[in-house]
C-alpha cells in the first residue's frame, strides 16, 4: 500500500466516522417534539385576544 493511499484512506474513514455521529444527532434531533402543548395552548390565547381586540375596534 503506498502512502498516498494509506492517507486517503485514513481521511475517509475521519470523515465517515464524522458524517456518522453528525447523522445520528440529526435524527436525534428530528425526533424531538417541535410544537409542546404549553406553546400551543399560549398560542390559541393571543389568537383569540387579538380576535376579541379585533371586533372591539371600532371601524
Amino acid at each position: 500500500m503506498s502512502v498516498n493511499t494509506a492517507a486517503y484512506r485514513s481521511g475517509y474513514d475521519a470523515a465517515y466516522v464524522g458524517y456518522q455521529g453528525l447523522s445520528t444527532r440529526y435524527l436525534a434531533e428530528l425526533r424531538k417534539p417541535r410544537i409542546r402543548f404549553g406553546s400551543a395552548v399560549e398560542f390559541l390565547a393571543v389568537a383569540g385576544f387579538g380576535v376579541v381586540l379585533g371586533r372591539a375596534i371600532p371601524r
